[in-house]
Order: C-alpha cells, then sequence, then structure tokens
C-alpha cells in the first residue's frame, strides 16, 4: 500500500518514470504466474500462460514497471475469481495496431458492472464489488496501472460482463527490427 501511495503521488506530480528498453514478455509473465502462484492455488484457482510461441513478444518497455502492472493485473484476477477459477495471461492480435502488442489477463471472477469500467481506473476508485473487508486496497492499483502504460505509450481498458469475468487488455509498443538487433 505504502508503494502504491508512492506511485500515485509521483503519477500526480508528473515523476512516475519509465525507463523503457527492448524487453522479451514472456520471461516476464512466466516470473509474474510464479509469484502469485501460490496465492492461486491457496484459493483453488489455476494460473496459465497463453502465448503463442510464434509470435514477436519483444516490446520496449521498462521491465520492472510491466512486472507490476502485470502483477496488480493477475493479483487482481485472483481476489475476485472464486474456485474453481482460472486466470489467464495471453495475447491477442489487434489488426488495426500491428505496431503493438496486446497483453491480455483474463479472469472467470465475478465480473464489473457496466457503470463501472471506465471508473475503475480511476484514482481512488472502488467498485461495490471492491468494497469488501476480505479484499483489502485503496483503489489505486488499476490507476497506477493506467499511468503507466500510458507512459509507455500505450493503453488499457477492460472487458467484463457482471458475473461472468473480465478480461483486462494493455497495449505495448512493439521493438522495431532495428531495436531488437542492437541490445
Amino acid at each position: 500500500m505504502v508503494s502504491d501511495l508512492l506511485d500515485c503521488t509521483r503519477a500526480a506530480n508528473g515523476q512516475l518514470t519509465v525507463a523503457p528498453k527492448p524487453t522479451e514478455v514472456a520471461p516476464i509473465v512466466v516470473e509474474t504466474l510464479h509469484t502469485l502462484r501460490p496465492s492461486a492455488t491457496q484459493k483453488g484457482l489455476d494460473l496459465f500462460m497463453d502465448l503463442p510461441s510464434t509470435a514477436w513478444l519483444m516490446v520496449k518497455v521498462d521491465p520492472v514497471r510491466l512486472r507490476q502492472v502485470l502483477a496488480n493485473l493477475v493479483d487482481n484476477a485472483i481476489k475476485f475469481t472464486t474456485a474453481p477459477g482460472t486466470i489467464t495471461v495471453g495475447q491477442r492480435d489487434l489488426d488495426d495496431e500491428p505496431e503493438v502488442l496486446c497483453l491480455t489477463v483474463t479472469d472467470t471472477g465475478c465480473g464489473i458492472r457496466p457503470g463501472d469500467t471506465a471508473r475503475i481506473f480511476e484514482r481512488l476508485s472502488q467498485t461495490a464489488e471492491t468494497i469488501d473487508e476480505r479484499r483489502q486496497g485503496l483503489g489505486l492499483g488499476l490507476y497506477i496501472c493506467s499511468e503507466l502504460i500510458q507512459r509507455h505509450g500505450g493503453r488499457i481498458w477492460v472487458e467484463s460482463e457482471l458475473g461472468q469475468g473480465s478480461t483486462f487488455c494493455l497495449t505495448l509498443p512493439r521493438c522495431s527490427v532495428s531495436t531488437s538487433h542492437s541490445s
């Protein structure tokens, strides 16, 4: 929570920094899922990675910040999914945006009310589903995720149906061929 408060203050002051560099996505996803697997297992949930092996998964991001965003999204999915449930980190093709990689975090959880999907990325935003003593938080995580993804030149959104789960989507700039070979 302290880290979230500090990042929120940095974002408000324009001091939330990212240091993008050519980065492979798959190892960050594997590490994030490995770190959060005990929490998921304790709740009776399965975590999956569904990244195509043939996909070009090099992006220009700050690996620490990408790990932070993925950890927040997967942790939220764990909080809002009941057993038996699944959480999958995957990839989606956006035909109209070939210059970006779209990562997804999909859960079989409680979903989000249609009127709440836009405002969940606002600072201190919590929905009726999040105001529950078992789900502690300040309502800053998705705001920080949104700020970090925007600072990478990407965007983040959610597709959800109440009672049917959610898919959080985020875009990241792909590395150009010259960028990926120069490091």
